[in-house]
């Protein structure tokens, strides 16, 4: 799913966060798909998309970079209880140490994904 999809989905998600601060939900349009909506201070900050327990894509607002809010959701095992069956994912784009280090928060083992 392209960057700009999964904004719109993030911008246009009525929502409220749960306990977690997030909100878990599936579109019918996207079968097998599952999201999740990280807030921080009640605003939604980024978007996660699991295609089929073996893709993992999330992208956060460019004004809540570099403020640990993906570090702090993988941490806490929160990828863990909304995805349990996410063993693995690939790794592909710009900032494969990031993301390589994100999955590691997880317990998730990055595998080589294709070049973007």
């Amino acid at each position: 799913m392209r960057e700009n999809k999964l904004l719109e989905i993030l911008n246009t998600t009525e929502c409220e966060p749960n306990k977690d601060n997030c909100y878990y939900f599936t579109l019918k349009e996207y079968p097998r798909r599952e999201f999740i909506i990280i807030f921080s201070n009640k605003y939604k900050t980024t978007i996660l998309y699991n295609m089929d327990n073996r893709d993992l894509h999330f992208i956060t607002k460019l004004e809540y970079r570099n403020q640990s809010i993906l570090s702090d959701f993988f941490k806490k095992g929160l990828l863990q209880k909304y995805f349990p069956e996410l063993k693995t994912a690939s790794i592909c784009g710009k900032e494969k140490r990031k993301i390589r280090y994100l999955l590691k928060l997880a317990n998730i083992k990055a595998i080589k994904g294709h070049t973007i």
